[in-house]
């Protein structure tokens, strides 16, 4: 249901509904449904929450207004705790100065969407202040006065407001969740976990730098010390994670980033403009990126450069003087280096610390792009620096696009059994050559814009902020507020723009972005004064909050937490309900994704605990073709959990399934810990394609392979291993598919620039095996 729609008719003529998510409001232990909106009302913008007693309503005047936030400079959205396992729905709290909400939000695309428009809205107040434009909300009294015979708002307002029922007093930040801490309290801390993918909080910055946090997607929340999910010690440390903030007080550091592609040229230039300005305080963490460090050929072949030590030693001879600071790692992939260090007294404060690199250059494994990584756990904050080289030239931003994508995925540390990827950290900062050019301009207007000092303007053709506000990469990230001109290309050893043939449009190719929580940018430039190569150096410098634990207000904390697990424990066994039994999937194809999804809600009185669990004659609790997510979670009192089931047919799976011999069948066994079982029955059906097929076969089917029933693939299958002597007609001597796929390349592939060097992209995959599969003509769109 489109409950923007529903919304949109409650606003009058000139207000315009952005997005809109169903949710709880929660007070206490109840809850009471509601929709959360973004309003956009001329350049003002304000959170609109309304409850209703019937979801199903597409009645507006069942929607009673609760709440109206401004999006002002003192609004704020905090993810404050996560109330279903890995996924399932997190609890946000909204405030501003006059008033302050918690919901309860299902994770998901939507909820990305509304939180992302918390966070450009809050943007927009941001930019209009900085030009004076004033902001009254006047417009917002109209639905307030109108609404105003409504009982009392839902406002959470802490503890005291709460009561005794309110089991998770005092939480700002809980399971798996990094957020912002209490104003004013420095015991507050952010605690770590990764379940969202999406920004966790941001409020307006005071002064001319943005100051936001975000937390990290993507990764699972990190289930307590405990012996199986469900148990007491299971829920006590849930209930410990939505405590956290109690026990824990943050430390203040300061953390310098820099990057520079030196075009592989030697250091003859001192770095200390770049790494220690006079007017800056010493970092306590110096992260620094280089790219294209080494352009020789045999940096491909040795492991060793002789520029890798003399950069590293320019690097220490301009490291800040006021402080004294000793290296945690270097890493380098080809011409790609990153290397980290700290202050001296903070070395031996640093654990768990691993490096990965990985290439996405030429065959998509080479290092000529890609990235290198280091993490480590600082007191009780896990930090994570990705140094990136992204694809070139100016047309390619799908393939950068791709190589982030390709980096964030397939970028994963490693320890014993163990391995952490980017998005499972506190805190990322992401730096390095990104390649995102300036476009849609000729060159002499970007340089006249740039001279004239319109580079907010002039942000408006560049790509990384499309692509960014198309949701397509860094869709976490933040950046700073660019205030210099474009660091790429100059002529060598000079302030002046490329010269040459080629003549490039000037770029921001040189980026930092970051994400996490507690973290506040203090500045974002470029240093001009260094010359050498066709790029200039970037550096941006954070104050970040790094999280210590209490051990003594641990200790208290857990024990009333306990004692609450005492009162609650024997009331009630667990009951839950589930929207479907029975899940189809309808046409699959290959290596084509379907998902589908079951809804479990809590009814009964007691939080739930489930888990999928394997049948008795089976290894796993579902087939290989099948992916659950979550497959194991917990759920509060009223509270449902969304659980997402995808297949997908790959090279594996797919010749059972092209010859009949395996179906598209599963029974999968839901169990809540203390209560029965339930069984969900998945079917589907599987269209055959050429690719899961042997070349044996191939060769002996004329027809494509759709117009082959099962029958006739089980006779060819049985011809082809001498399993039968119905061989009707000779074989072919190559597979048409084969010869079709050559054929075309042949013909118009030869003149296809760095032809099988570069990866195809996933969306070419389908069209090329629909056209196999059914005999269709090629007409792909790649040359």
């Amino acid at each position: 249901m489109d409950f923007g729609k529903l919304v949109q008719k409650k606003l009058q003529e000139n207000d315009k509904c952005l997005c809109s998510l169903l949710g709880n409001i929660v007070d206490g232990l109840q809850r009471s449904t509601c929709i959360v909106s973004v309003i956009e009302h001329s350049e003002e913008h304000g959170v609109f929450v309304h409850s209703l007693k019937d979801a199903l309503t597409e009645n507006p005047k069942d929607l009673r207004l609760t709440a109206a936030i401004p999006v002002d400079s003192s609004f704020k959205f905090n993810i404050v705790a996560s109330s279903a396992g890995t996924k399932g729905v997190i609890l946000v709290k909204l405030d501003n100065l006059d008033q302050s909400l918690l919901v309860e939000l299902p994770q998901g695309d939507k909820l990305t969407t509304l939180l992302a428009e918390f966070k450009r809205t809050l943007q927009v107040h941001t930019q209009n202040a900085g030009f004076g434009l004033p902001s009254t909300f006047t417009w917002m009294e109209k639905y307030l006065k109108r609404d105003s015979s409504l009982p009392g708002l839902a406002i959470f307002d802490g503890p005291e407001a709460a009561g005794n029922d309110w089991p998770f007093n005092e939480i700002i930040q809980i399971t798996g969740g990094k957020c912002p801490v209490v104003k004013d309290d420095p015991m507050c801390k952010a605690v770590s976990s990764d379940s969202l993918g999406i920004q966790e909080s941001i409020s307006a910055p005071n002064t001319g730098q943005q100051s936001v946090v975000r937390r990290s997607p993507g990764a699972a929340i990190t289930e307590p010390r405990s012996v199986g999910v469900g148990s007491r010690e299971v829920l006590a440390g849930l209930l410990m994670k939505e405590r956290e903030a109690e026990y824990t007080r943050l430390t203040d550091y300061r953390v310098f980033c820099g990057t520079w592609n030196v075009n592989g040229q030697i250091p003859s230039e001192k770095l200390h403009k770049w790494l220690s300005p006079e007017e800056d305080d010493p970092p306590d963490i110096y992260a620094i990126g280089f790219q294209e460090l080494d352009l020789s050929k045999n940096v491909y072949i040795f492991s060793e450069s002789a520029r890798e030590d003399e950069w590293l030693h320019k690097v220490e001879d301009a490291l800040h003087v006021k402080a004294k600071y000793k290296k945690v790692k270097l890493i380098r992939l080809v011409a790609m280096m990153l290397v980290v260090f700290v202050k001296d007294e903070l070395y031996y404060c640093i654990r768990d610390l691993l490096y990965e690199s990985i290439g996405t250059g030429l065959l998509g494994v080479m290092g000529n792009k890609g990235g290198v990584a280091i993490r480590f756990r600082l007191h009780d904050t896990t930090i994570c620096f990705v140094n990136s080289h992204l694809a070139a030239h100016t047309e390619e931003y799908e393939r950068r696009n791709q190589d982030f994508r390709d980096i964030s995925s397939r970028l994963n540390f490693r320890s014993g059994e163990t391995q952490y990827s980017i998005s499972e950290h506190d805190i990322v900062f992401w730096l390095g050559d990104l390649n995102y050019r300036i476009c849609d301009i000729e060159s002499e207007e970007c340089k006249r814009m740039i001279l004239l000092g319109k580079l907010e303007e002039l942000m408006n053709y560049d790509q990384l902020c499309r692509q960014i506000s198309l949701k397509r990469v860094f869709l976490d990230y933040f950046e700073g507020r660019i205030n210099f001109i474009p660091t790429y290309k100059y002529d060598t050893g000079s302030d002046n723009w490329d010269s040459s043939d080629k003549c490039r449009t000037p770029a921001w190719c040189d980026r930092v972005l970051w994400r996490g929580e507690n973290v506040s940018q203090l500045a974002y430039r470029s240093h001009p004064q260094l010359k050498l190569s066709d790029h200039k150096p970037v550096s941006a410098v954070f104050k970040v909050g790094i999280k210590t634990y209490d051990l003594t207000l641990e200790r208290k904390v857990r024990e009333e937490v306990m004692k609450l697990l005492d009162q609650k424990e024997n009331e009630f066994l667990p009951q839950v309900s589930l929207d479907v039994t029975d899940v189809h999937f309808e046409n699959l194809y290959f290596m084509e994704n379907q998902s589908r999804t079951v809804t479990i809600t809590n009814t009964g009185q007691v939080p739930v605990s489930f888990e999928f669990i394997n049948k008795p004659s089976d290894n796993h609790y579902c087939k290989p073709w099948l992916k659950i997510e979550p497959s194991r979670g917990f759920i509060h009192i009223g509270e449902s959990c969304r659980i997402q089931l995808d297949l997908c047919i790959d090279k594996a799976t797919a010749p059972a399934m092209n010859l009949g011999t395996k179906k598209i069948e599963d029974i999968l066994v839901l169990h809540l810990n203390g209560g029965k079982d339930f069984f969900i029955t998945v079917s589907g059906s599987y269209v055959p394609s050429c690719f899961g097929s042997s070349i044996e076969v191939l060769v002996r089917m004329f027809n494509p392979i759709r117009e082959v029933d099962t029958t006739e693939l089980n006779q060819i299958e049985k011809a082809a291993y001498g399993c039968s002597s119905e061989d009707r007609e000779r074989p072919l001597d190559v597979p048409k598919e084969l010869w079709r796929l050559i054929d075309h390349l042949f013909n118009n592939g030869l003149d296809q620039d760095e032809l099988f060097q570069t990866a195809g992209l996933g969306c070419e995959f389908n069209e090329i095996r629909d056209c196999l599969d059914t005999g269709s003509p090629v007409n792909l769109r790649i040359f």
